[in-house]
């Protein structure tokens, strides 16, 4: 994976025609004002009477995701794979997946299991610390992208793998859960949030997971319900 904070292109052309003389006034270039709906002003055309040619000006703007990355400058943009990122003119900006024993201090964190894309036969706590991009950090969204673990007992309890959130009041899960998410609460004061696939040894189960973390403001409209999954 890698961060793509190209944000704006340019794309300028330039045509001749004939004109002919209407006496009619000159149609000015102008910026995109405030409040304007930018797809009205895209291609906007300036031609002058009594002048050939006409010049086009097309504006392409990319709304990047808020991905946290490791530049000081471009503190924005956009999570892609590699290939992708190079194809599209973009600057790696350190990769944003993490796997057992690895640490973020980053938003939109991607937290698969050892050997992914491939399945993991591991054992023991596999553990992400999650440190919080700013100090008004409030929810976690977990996204799971894939998440095939062993399948709770008949009692539905999560009895040989299972993911935990730290000092939350989410349950264990366990079971399969691709396309799934959820959300959890945290203390803006706290300290590293740890998220923790528990993998047993009497689990015979090719676990494979990769979790999308997502740090939500507490002032942020997007913050979610609480705590099932959806």
């Amino acid at each position: 994976m890698c961060l793509l904070v190209v944000v704006v292109v340019w794309f300028v052309g330039l045509a001749t025609a004939s004109t002919i003389d209407t006496g009619e006034p000159l149609q000015e270039l102008r910026t995109l004002t405030e409040g304007e709906d930018q797809e009205t002003a895209v291609g906007e055309v300036v031609t002058e009477t009594k002048r050939e040619g006409k010049v086009f000006l097309v504006l392409l703007k990319i709304q990047p995701d808020r991905c946290t990355t490791q530049d000081t400058v471009n503190t924005l943009g956009t999570c892609l794979p590699s290939k992708d990122c190079t194809n599209s003119a973009g600057t790696s900006s350190g990769t944003s997946q993490r796997t057992c024993g690895g640490s973020t201090s980053y938003n939109n964190t991607y937290f698969v299991n050892p050997g992914y894309s491939g399945t993991d036969t591991g054992t023991g706590a596999c553990t992400i610390s999650v440190n919080r991009v700013n100090s008004n950090i409030c929810q976690l969204r977990l996204d799971f992208i894939n998440f095939e673990v062993d399948q709770p007992d008949v009692d539905g309890n999560c009895v040989t793998d299972f993911l935990t959130v730290s000092d939350s009041t989410v349950p264990m899960i366990c079971g399969d859960n691709t396309g799934q998410h959820m959300y959890v609460d945290v203390d803006p004061a706290g300290g590293p949030i740890r998220v923790t696939v528990d993998r047993s040894a009497a689990s015979t189960t090719n676990r494979l997971w990769n979790i999308k973390i997502s740090q939500i403001e507490c002032n942020s409209a997007n913050r979610g319900m609480l705590p099932s999954l959806h």
